[in-house]
């Protein structure tokens, strides 16, 4: 088993190597470099790292796709629609008024202010609502 350590020296530099056990016993040292300064030692380090993985393959290699895909619109259909029949189960659609309906859920989802509801409104996909009303 191989393993990077980093081993203070009598001149109190950092040492970094790359250490081989056998048996629990340290079997085989290759130094990398010593470090007088913390950005020396992140290089050395680094080095270090890149040698000990030399040979190995890549669990997930890096693929460029050749398809870019966006989102253009997304909706939370079953959750507003389930907000939706609770507040009218309750009794608010006799208010009959979709600004605080959607205020409302908006803040059910995610409790935050009346002007940051609309982006709540906004990342469920629903349409916008006019700011300037008074609720």
């Amino acid at each position: 088993m191989a393993f990077i350590r980093k081993v203070t020296t009598t001149s109190g530099a950092t040492a970094v190597q790359i250490a081989y056990k056998q048996k629990g016993k340290i079997v085989k040292i290759i130094h990398i470099g010593s470090a007088h300064t913390e950005a020396e030692l992140n290089i050395l380090l680094d080095i270090a790292r890149m040698r000990l993985q030399a040979n190995q393959l890549a669990l997930f290699p890096e693929v460029q796709p050749t398809l870019h895909m966006g989102i253009k619109r997304s909706f939370s259909d079953l959750l507003w629609n389930s907000l939706r029949e609770q507040y009218q189960r309750l009794g608010f659609g006799r208010l009959d008024d979709e600004v605080f309906e959607a205020l409302c859920i908006a803040r059910i989802v995610e409790p935050t202010s009346k002007l940051d509801s609309l982006r709540v409104l906004a990342d469920l996909g629903v349409k916008p609502i006019n700011q300037r009303r008074s609720t």
